[in-house]
């Protein structure tokens, strides 16, 4: 997915660039079908500014764009088809096995691309570089990527705090004041949904929310977030080897909120990691 990958990771991109990607990722069906002139209207930008970015991910001009969006649009579809769930059979061969685990990572990938608004993405990281302190809830699977995301966290500097269980998610919860952060981690949605007086109460508290799920929330929890960042759906654990395609995803997710904040200043960023990290520290 060249173009596609090349349009979120923005290398080189000026402002205006990063507003024609936005509209490019959130609008992809649809500018396969533009024309340059429709294209540059619709995004406010122009003709100039579009065909420097075409050239800036690789296309030789618009048209060539097109095709090359087309192309990856395509195969991100035909990656859609996979199923989510692994399973498994008595005797598989190991070869078959890890051909299944990577076909389930890769559609969870590319599902998380698609679904995943750059802009969201973006603003949330921009809000957890802005805080004083993050505080991570999630529970089970969404534990451990929020314990990860923890340790990423800490690579440049930022102060988070784990709320996994019920009584250290009340004193977590308290901690909040304005200008931290609370990431609620879940992929059914349910744990958010239960933990509707956390929310509200580090809301209260002046901090911002983040909500991290594939769940459709109630209009009540929804209005409580400040960003959403929108997993894709679809795994069924009945009958399935494990949650490979949940896990994925919200590794993923993490790893691309982390990541994007630390593109926001990746100079400093580099200098106060390696202050910091010790030759064996990620081992």
């Amino acid at each position: 997915m060249a173009v596609l990958e090349a349009l979120i990771a923005r290398r080189d991109f000026t402002k205006t660039d990063e507003a024609l990607a936005d509209y490019i990722l959130e609008h992809a069906d649809e500018v396969v079908r533009m024309s340059v002139a429709e294209l540059a209207e619709r995004s406010y930008t122009s003709s100039a500014a579009v065909n420097r970015l075409c050239r800036k991910v690789g296309s030789d001009g618009y048209r060539a764009f097109r095709v090359d969006l087309t192309m990856d649009l395509e195969r991100r579809r035909a990656g859609a088809r996979v199923s989510a769930d692994l399973r498994v059979s008595t005797g598989q061969s190991s070869v078959d096995t890890m051909t299944s685990v990577a076909s389930v990572f890769r559609k969870a990938i590319d599902e998380t691309f698609s679904t995943v608004s750059p802009m969201e993405l973006r603003n949330a990281a921009r809000t957890i570089l802005r805080s004083g302190r993050v505080i991570l809830y999630g529970g089970g699977d969404s534990a451990v990527a929020c314990e990860q995301f923890a340790n990423d966290l800490k690579r440049i500097g930022i102060v988070s705090v784990t709320a996994y269980q019920y009584g250290g998610r009340w004193a977590a919860t308290r901690l909040a004041r304005k200008g931290d952060s609370a990431v609620f981690v879940s992929y059914s949605g349910a744990l958010i949904e239960g933990l509707s007086d956390h929310v509200r109460a580090v809301r209260g508290a002046g901090a911002k929310v983040i909500y991290v799920t594939s769940g459709e929330l109630d209009a009540a929890t929804k209005h409580l977030c400040d960003h959403l960042l929108q997993l894709p759906a679809g795994e069924d654990i009945v009958g399935s080897a494990g949650t490979f395609f949940s896990q994925m995803t919200l590794r993923y997710a993490l790893s691309s909120l982390y990541a994007t904040a630390y593109s926001v200043d990746a100079e400093t960023n580099d200098a106060h990691r390696a202050s910091v990290v010790s030759p064996d520290w990620t081992r």
